[in-house]
């Protein structure tokens, strides 16, 4: 019925009123697979005993949905809706409409569980004030209806970052490190005095022999205590900007390695962290997994960092900073 109806008689209600059953007719005739009707409208007679047969034959009693709805009332029989709680509420929703709405925000909650939290809900504030009123549900749904889809809890891709294409003089290189020997990295020396890998290639023979093969006055030690200040800062900070710095800077560092595995960590931590805040998300397996692959990581980045120091130590036999 409309909120302003001014009817005397059955026949006037008639004229005005939406028949549900009429309507849930025609939408079953559009073969819908779910349909949802929200009536959100009291369920006592108006009217007193000036039409008696209004409350025994008219929506106020219960409705048969077809296959596939389901017909949600803001009451149960024989109830008002409360408009507001109090005379200064002035939430312009009825107390079922705010209750709905807040409700059916949540993601991954079935239609069938939001349901209920407005009926509990509702319930709860209208016997705070005295009043009687629990929202009524009839259900021939099939299946599962979201008004927001469930959050997949998705591994995010490790982190790559670009790289130059590989260089004949890379090729060298990393046959130079498979070979692991004195000479294959003298090789490279001879070779490529000037190249990219002239440090690493020195620091390599350096502990092969167990001596510094760089004086500690020329460019070089200087060069590598550059780039090992960097990657302190990088380490202090902890933070992808920092890390990234020190990738772009030396991409075939001592630590490039470590800073993109660091840079990785970082990404799974702030995916975890989210997921954490999310009160939807309730797969502890899955927030455990995910950490223990973090700690893991972290522990092998720690291994692995300790030797490239070492490297550097006996490159260069100075004190270097301890992480």
């Amino acid at each position: 019925l409309p909120t302003d109806i001014e009817a005397e008689s059955e026949s006037e209600i008639e004229k005005f009123a939406y028949g549900l059953y009429e309507l849930t007719e025609k939408i079953n005739e559009k073969k819908a697979s779910f349909a949802l009707l929200i009536i959100d409208a009291c369920r006592d007679n108006p009217f007193g005993s000036r039409t008696r047969s209004i409350g025994t034959t008219r929506g106020l009693s219960a409705i048969e949905p077809a296959k596939g709805q389901m017909v949600v009332y803001s009451a149960s029989r024989g109830q008002q809706a409360l408009d507001s709680l109090s005379d200064s509420d002035r939430n312009p929703n009825g107390v079922f409409t705010r209750e709905f709405i807040s409700k059916m925000k949540q993601p991954g909650l079935r239609i069938e569980d939001v349901l209920r939290q407005v009926q509990d809900s509702v319930e709860t504030l209208a016997t705070k004030i005295g009043h009687e009123q629990r929202p009524a549900l009839y259900n021939e749904s099939r299946g599962n209806f979201y008004f927001y889809a469930p959050i997949e809890a998705v591994t995010p891709p490790p982190v790559t970052l670009s790289a130059p294409e590989t260089t004949i003089e890379e090729l060298f290189w990393n046959d130079a490190k498979t070979t692991g020997n004195k000479e294959a990295f003298e090789a490279y020396l001879n070779t490529y005095p000037s190249g990219k890998f002239v440090n690493l290639a020195k620091a390599n023979i350096a502990k092969l022999v167990g001596k510094s093969t760089i004086d500690n006055s020329t460019k070089a030690r200087n060069a590598i205590i550059e780039e090992m200040a960097l990657w302190n800062d990088a380490k202090k900070n902890n933070d992808k900007k920092t890390y990234e710095n020190y990738f772009i800077k030396y991409p075939n560092g001592f630590f490039s390695g470590l800073a993109k595995e660091a840079l990785n960590i970082i990404e799974q931590e702030n995916f975890v962290a989210e997921l954490q805040k999310s009160k939807e998300f309730k797969d502890q397996e899955k927030l455990a997994a995910a950490s223990k692959y973090i700690k893991e990581s972290k522990d092998k980045m720690k291994k692995e960092e300790g030797a490239s120091i070492e490297l550097v130590k006996a490159l260069l036999r100075i004190e270097v900073p301890t992480f």
